[in-house]
């Protein structure tokens, strides 16, 4: 009789070499990481992408395992993406040396790079200026899980890149200027979860813009963004409120205020998405967005019960825009 406590053994033709990278990742987020050890004992790929991902990004053995052993477990889990060198990079920052992975992306010409900051400590995050100087690099997230810190940036020129998130941190003036200024052909900006201090937003080359659940100005600033893209085409806008306001009639005073002061140029905008505080209070905010808009084909409100829409509300939309093309979800 076998005994039942056998060990898996390690096969040369296991049939999880032959998933993509991927998908792999996929079933190692979803796994517990006592079921993913165990998983490592049966596919060669499998147990270089688990050794790439909790040894050198969870655990702090960057000085043990190595940048070329690293490199060499990331490309064989990434050969079957059919792309030239190293492509797509992740980084759970956890510690200094962390600095040191993102290097050597920049170095290998990553054209997408993913920081995510865990450590709850650090009042401003800083990014390496060499990742900053990056002349390959499409696409950069940066996420952080700790109280809104200010993502501190001095200088920075992607000349590449297209497609730029940033999750739960505060953006100043100097990180939109230099957005706006030193990437040239940027065409996706995503702020979600975010504070945003800054006063103006300018890009020209701007095509896809989304400010989802962000908070807008400070208590000792005024509320009011401008959004100079001529050439946007999508615009996703769900403000919220702000923390120091507690009472109602302070809140539709800020509304009031802020659309007062809006100056927003968007004259090829085809997708309109308003949420949050522009649909409460008044109707105002939404009139003044259609006026700014001359081609606008899709337009959406995103409601909560609080939000005063009603269905005897009336604004002038352009005469391109059917009724069935004015959606309100709830």
């Amino acid at each position: 009789m076998e005994n039942s406590n056998k060990v898996p053994q390690l096969s040369r033709n296991d049939m999880l070499s032959h998933l993509p990278a991927e998908i792999l990742l996929v079933i190692l987020s979803l796994l517990p990481r006592s079921d993913a050890a165990v998983m490592r004992c049966l596919s060669r790929t499998w147990r270089k992408l688990y050794d790439s991902v909790f040894l050198s990004f969870f655990c702090d053995e960057f000085d043990r395992l190595g940048k070329k052993e690293y490199m060499r477990h990331v490309k064989t889990t990434l050969r079957r993406r059919k792309e030239k060198g190293l492509e797509s990079f992740q980084v759970i920052w956890l510690h200094k040396k962390s600095d040191a992975w993102l290097h050597y992306a920049v170095h290998n010409d990553a054209k997408s790079i993913h920081v995510i900051y865990l450590r709850d400590a650090w009042e401003q995050h800083i990014l390496p200026d060499r990742l900053l100087y990056s002349g390959s690099l499409e696409e950069l997230a940066i996420y952080s899980y700790s109280r809104k810190p200010e993502l501190a940036v001095c200088d920075m020129h992607l000349r590449s890149l297209r497609r730029l998130i940033i999750l739960s941190l505060t953006i100043d003036g100097d990180f939109s200027y230099l957005v706006s200024r030193r990437c040239p052909v940027l065409k996706e900006l995503y702020f979600v979860s975010c504070k945003l201090e800054f006063k103006e937003l300018a890009s020209k080359s701007l095509r896809n813009l989304t400010i989802e659940r962000c908070c807008v100005g400070t208590e000792y600033t005024e509320g009011s963004v401008t959004i100079n893209t001529p050439n946007l085409q999508h615009l996703h806008y769900n403000a919220v409120w702000p923390d120091y306001l507690r009472k109602k009639q302070d809140r539709l005073e800020y509304v009031y205020d802020i659309w007062t002061k809006l100056d927003v140029e968007i004259p090829e905008l085809k997708t309109l998405t308003l949420g949050g505080l522009w649909l409460t209070g008044t109707i105002h905010a939404v009139d003044y967005f259609l006026q700014k808009t001359g081609s606008l084909e899709h337009l959406t409100f995103l409601c909560n019960s609080r939000a005063i829409v009603s269905e005897d509300i009336s604004f002038p939309c352009p005469e391109d825009l059917y009724s069935s093309d004015l959606k309100i979800k709830g």
